[in-house]
């Protein structure tokens, strides 16, 4: 059988953290490198899952040093509710 010379945007998108976090083959890393480059979608994706990650821990991180800015139980299960509500998943 004959493997695919390059990913396409769901392949890549799919390894994008693997990418990242150094977890990839060489050829699998050349084929998300490469498609990195030529597809403006998935860069730009790729630039965005970063930053989240970043600013993610960055707001861990202020929850951890600041316990009193941590949300109530009821906000979490409002939060919670609101969102499985936005997915029309009843609960």
């Amino acid at each position: 059988m004959r493997t695919k010379l390059l990913f396409n945007c769901k392949q890549t998108s799919s390894l994008a953290d693997r990418f990242h976090e150094k977890q990839l083959g060489l050829l699998d890393k050349w084929r998300v490198r490469i498609h990195l480059n030529i597809c403006d979608s998935c860069k730009n994706y790729y630039v965005q899952s970063e930053l989240l990650k970043v600013e993610l821990g960055r707001f861990i991180a202020n929850l951890q040093d600041n316990p009193s800015q941590k949300l109530s139980d009821n906000k979490k299960k409002e939060i919670e509710l609101a969102v499985l509500k936005d997915l029309g998943i009843s609960n």
